[in-house]
């Protein structure tokens, strides 16, 4: 008789958690597009996502099949390029991709310690990000790596580990909101294009 109760209850929280699951899903594909749109961001074809794919897009599940989303915003004249998605590499193994990036138009010092091809990757140390307002910045992002080429700059966090932290660890991330996650996300996004475009002032 114990044993029937305990699998009955098992049963209904595994039901239960596979709803909630469900509702998270369906909330990150209505709720993801309207903050990229907010933040000022522009798809071509618009932000189609599915409910897994857009709960891929903010961290929540990792077993979408292939998807990619390319967008682009103007963050006080400069263009930040966002390109985020996930490409299956075998049953139990995926690459996943975030990333925003800026343009190079100067032709200052910054600019020319550039590379072609993969670029240089920047350490935190670099002299290039010796400014009071970037290390406010790295502070906040202390995840991710910034790549100078030969003609734009890049910050990428392919996990979003900058989020994870911002929501406390696991159990802030398996606690939060779709609408708390988003909102830090949006954050997220703004300070990395505030790092952007100092970057691409400080190699003008």
């Amino acid at each position: 008789m114990v044993s029937l109760l305990l699998l009955a209850a098992l049963v209904t929280f595994a039901v239960a958690f596979v709803r909630v699951i469900q509702q998270r899903r369906a909330q990150a594909a209505v709720l993801l597009p309207k903050t990229l749109e907010q933040l000022g961001y522009q798809c071509a074809g618009g932000f189609s996502l599915s409910p897994i794919q857009a709960a891929n897009a903010v961290g929540i599940a990792f077993d979408a099949s292939d998807w990619r989303l390319s967008a682009v915003r103007d963050f006080h004249g400069l263009p930040i390029h966002f390109r985020q998605g996930l490409r299956r590499l075998g049953e139990h193994q995926a690459e996943l991709t975030a990333a925003w990036s800026a343009p190079l138009t100067g032709s200052g010092p910054g600019r020319r310690h550039g590379a072609r091809g993969a670029g240089r990757v920047l350490e935190r140390n670099d002299p290039l990000l010796d400014d009071a307002r970037i290390a406010g910045l790295l502070a906040a992002l202390p995840f991710g790596r910034i790549t100078l080429h030969d003609d734009y700059v890049e910050f990428s966090d392919p996990t979003l580990s900058n989020l994870m932290v911002g929501l406390g660890g696991s159990i802030g991330h398996q606690l939060a909101t779709i609408e708390g996650r988003l909102a830090l996300l949006a954050s997220l996004h703004e300070r990395i294009a505030e790092l952007l475009a100092r970057l691409v002032l400080r190699c003008a």
